[in-house]
């Protein structure tokens, strides 16, 4: 993704004014470029380990909807968190999914295999929310898509902070 369309990104969403807005424009622009069927907007709690769902777009998926709160614990934001921003999972097996993040029959039972999350930091470099993808395409993201997709959500949480709910 070349910097004339991170740029064209980054105008777009100088007009977003709520965070739906922004979700919006964030699926517009990486649906030409990346496979997702799930895209979702998460605030992180840090006191409470908490995530809530405060943008979500595409394939539902029970129990994961708009303004649902959850806990971290088991998750793949949590593993991002362990990770230094970025985690990506992708896999048919059902017992590898709840082998390792075990809260997740119902993302599993949506038809969902692959799995991204991106910890969206704050000015002050916190963890304050995450981008979570997700696909029923298992095929893992390759580089250039992780970079682009890295790149895309340093813009978006650049902004996120500043907008209304």
């Amino acid at each position: 993704m070349n910097d004339e369309l991170l740029a064209s990104f980054s105008n777009a969403i100088g007009s977003a004014s709520k965070i739906a807005q922004l979700g919006e424009i964030l699926v517009d622009f990486l649906q030409g470029s990346v496979q997702f069927d799930r895209l979702n907007i998460g605030l992180i709690d840090q006191d409470a380990r908490t995530f809530e769902d405060a943008f979500v777009y595409g394939q539902n998926v029970s129990g994961r909807s708009l303004g649902n709160v959850r806990t971290l614990d088991g998750t793949v934001v949590e593993a991002a968190m362990a990770a230094d921003g970025v985690f990506a999972f992708a896999n048919h097996d059902l017992d590898a999914w709840l082998g390792r993040f075990p809260r997740f029959g119902p993302v599993y039972d949506s038809g969902m295999r692959k799995m991204l999350a991106i910890l969206l930091k704050n000015r002050l470099g916190s963890s304050d929310a995450a981008l979570v993808l997700a696909s029923t395409n298992s095929a893992p993201y390759d580089t250039e898509q992780m970079r682009a997709i890295q790149r895309v959500a340093a813009i978006a949480a650049e902004k996120l902070f500043e907008l209304e709910r």
